[in-house]
């Protein structure tokens, strides 16, 4: 009878974990200006909320910094890489959908000038025309292409990108198969909120989203969802 030789070799799951950030308040988030591709920077609650964020991020282990080139992204990014000691890369790609014609304008001042245009966009925002806008469809396509060629650059470990809320929820939609309509106008997404993805051996799970406990309740929140888009505290 010949030995039966029993490894002892235990199989190594490989985790990928991704921190999506969105940016701190921007001073359009504090006046309710629609943002877009537009680039106001950080308000100075915004610059708090990141402060916040980097000194949580400062315990974290994180491999790769990745930001949105936008300047509300990237002043979010830069506190978390002096916290972190890594460089923040900008990613063209991870910008904000483009609101054309919109972009400056509060809400009311939308549906005073488009004809009603955000009060039927938050009711079905895929069959809203916005002049010299991007469209949900190639934004969504865009984002998925970033990501996915992220994903390619990083197998395992912690990658925080920060971004906006159009951009979280389109990647959300896209990974689950979801609706990105829906999903854009039903999820929180908060200032300096972070949500979580794990992959482990390719399969992917969405392990948190919007957790902004590092502001404790002394900074404000401003969240992408319907009722905060309908103020313009939106992108």
């Amino acid at each position: 009878m010949s030995d039966v030789k029993i490894s002892n070799t235990k199989k190594v799951d490989r985790k990928l974990k991704w921190l999506l950030i969105r940016h701190g308040e921007s001073t359009w988030n504090e006046s309710g200006r629609i943002q877009g591709w537009s680039n106001p920077h950080l308000s100075e609650t915004g610059r708090k909320q990141a402060e916040r964020l980097a000194a949580r991020l400062k315990r974290t282990k994180i491999s790769h910094l990745y930001t949105s080139p936008l300047r509300r992204a990237r002043q979010t990014a830069t506190a978390v890489a002096e916290a972190t000691g890594l460089k923040a890369c900008p990613v063209e790609e991870l910008k904000e959908i483009c609101l054309g014609d919109w972009e400056g304008l509060t809400p009311f001042q939308v549906d005073r000038q488009f004809s009603n245009g955000y009060a039927s966009w938050l009711k079905d925002p895929h069959s809203v025309r916005i002049p010299n806008a991007e469209g949900s469809r190639p934004f969504v396509q865009r984002i998925s292409r970033a990501f996915q060629r992220l994903r390619q650059e990083t197998s395992e470990g912690t990658v925080a990108v920060v971004t906006h809320g159009g951009v979280i929820a389109a990647y959300l939609s896209s990974l689950l198969g979801s609706d990105f309509d829906r999903t854009l106008l039903s999820i929180q997404l908060d200032n300096t909120g972070l949500t979580t993805l794990e992959w482990i051996n390719g399969h992917p799970s969405v392990r948190g989203v919007n957790d902004h406990r590092h502001l404790g309740g002394n900074v404000a929140a401003r969240g992408w969802h319907a009722q905060a888009v309908r103020t313009g505290k939106s992108g």
